[in-house]
Parts: C-alpha cells; structure tokens; sequence
C-alpha cells in the first residue's frame, strides 16, 4: 500500500472485524467502531537505549496515548498527526531546553530519530531561549501592528464604521451603583492599554497613540419621568422592578491626539410586572 499511496495516506494500523457496524439506515456506524491499537505495531528494536530516547519515549506516549512506544517505532504510524507534532517538539524544547524544528520529526519521526537531533542541537549548543519583552517608550510614535494596519485601512474605506463593534444588553437588578460601575470600567480601561489606543497620522502615516489612563464618568439619562407620560410607571401599572441600561461607545479609530479613551452612558429605566392573581 505505501508503494501506491503517500506516506500520509498510508493506514497506520489495520482492525479485523467480522463485520462492520452499521446504523439503523444502514450506513457504517463510525462510533462503533473500535479504535486501533497502535502498540502492536513492530519495530526492530523495542527497547530504550539512553535516557534521551527514554524521555522522548514518554513524550510519545504521552501525546499519542500509548502504553509502550518503541525506539523504531514511527510517529506517524502509532497514530501521529501533524497537530500532535507540534506538541511533541514544544514539550522536547520545554524539557531539553534546545531548539528542534518541527521539520525534525517529519524526517526522523523515530524515538531514535529525535534522540539523534536532541543530542546534536545539544552538543551545538543550540538553545531555545524565548526573546525578552521589553517595555517600548510610551514618548515615541509606535508602528501599526499587521492587524492594526488592517482595522486602520478598513476605516479609510468606511469610516466610523461599527462592523467591528459587538453590542450587547445587560440588565441590572436592584439599586444601581454608579460609583461602582464608574469604577469598574475606569480600572478596564487602565489595566488594557489597546481600550486608550487610537491611530492619527504624521506625514500621511498612521501611529499608535496611547492616551493616559484617566477616570471614566457615566453619563445618566434618566427615563423613569417619560415612562411615566406613557402610563408604564406609576400607581396601578403593576409590580415595579428597577433596570439600568450602561451604554459604553467606542472612540473612533483615527482620533485626533488626547483624545479620550472612550465615552460611556446609563440610562435608568423603571419597568412592572403584572400583577399575580
């Protein structure tokens, strides 16, 4: 078979069944079949042979779930996919503390195999060392982000569009706490630099513009008094039950400097249930 087919489609296990599973409609039962045992597939050597190949031995079976992974045996044929891959060399970096490319287990996608490239980007001295973050001078103009040079591109097209804008509804019951809501979305926008970041332009280029972090005032639009003309508050119109709606609008993505981080508003509504007979 793997002289017709690709590596890749080659089946990595075969299960003899009588007969197949099938559904009421008489289509194959894919939920009932049972799964491959991918540890009776032979190897010539079976057995570790250095802690290095008995590290990556328990890597593999860990990712694969098996009990018993063979020195010969091949990744892709235990049940390895390239999702799973990805794992095996990210746990491999974690634990040896070396860089190993994902290309790696493609080539030799043995426990002997990988043991080999371990022990090579070890002796070379290849380390996997992530890179520092460091702090960027708020002072200075800073470049665009691929994904903010999008959003910003977008709103060249169509500004002031809200097709990025997800708006949602939340009633509040009870007393209504402006302080406190007033306090919440101040500290959101303080811990969350990209809710103070607005993109104006020098020189035909746009910038990020990170605008200090300050305290956020709700506006109140208080509503009981039309509802009131309308005949749904007052005596008589039933069980009242306080609401608050909080409204907060997004600043416009091209903004220009010392612009604020937003604008925010409630409005406070009384609502009645009928009464219960």
């Amino acid at each position: 078979m793997k002289e017709r087919l690709p590596e890749y489609m080659a089946p990595s296990a075969f299960v003899m069944m009588d007969e197949m599973p099938l559904t009421h409609n008489g289509k194959l039962d894919r939920k009932a079949l049972p799964a491959p045992d991918y540890s009776s597939v032979e190897s010539i050597e079976q057995t570790v042979r250095t802690p290095v190949e008995e590290i990556i031995a328990g890597i593999y079976g860990s990712v694969l779930k098996v009990s018993e992974v063979s020195v010969e045996g091949d990744f892709f044929e235990m049940g390895g996919h390239s999702l799973l891959a990805t794992q095996v060399i990210s746990r491999l970096r974690a634990v040896f503390d070396i860089e190993v490319p994902l290309r790696a287990i493609f080539e030799k996608p043995t426990v002997a195999g990988m043991a080999q490239e371990v022990e090579e980007a070890s002796a070379a001295g290849i380390r996997e060392r992530a890179p520092r973050i460091e702090r960027v001078s708020r002072d200075e103009r800073l470049a665009l982000s691929y994904a903010q040079q999008r959003l910003w591109f977008i709103d060249q097209l169509e500004p002031d569009s809200a097709l990025y804008n997800m708006p949602t509804a939340l009633m509040l019951r009870g007393a209504l706490n402006l302080a406190a809501i007033e306090q919440s979305l101040s500290e959101v926008v303080r811990r969350h630099e990209v809710l103070r970041t607005s993109f104006p332009e020098a020189d035909g280029e746009p910038y990020q513009l990170i605008a200090a972090a300050g305290p956020i005032a709700i506006e109140m639009v208080d509503l009981t008094e039309v509802e009131e003309k309308e005949g749904r508050c007052g005596p008589g119109a039933g069980e009242r039950r306080s609401g608050a709606t909080v409204r907060v609008e997004p600043r416009p993505v091209a903004e220009s400097e010392g612009g604020e981080a937003g604008r925010a508003g409630a409005s406070v509504a009384c609502e009645y249930a009928p009464h219960s007979e």
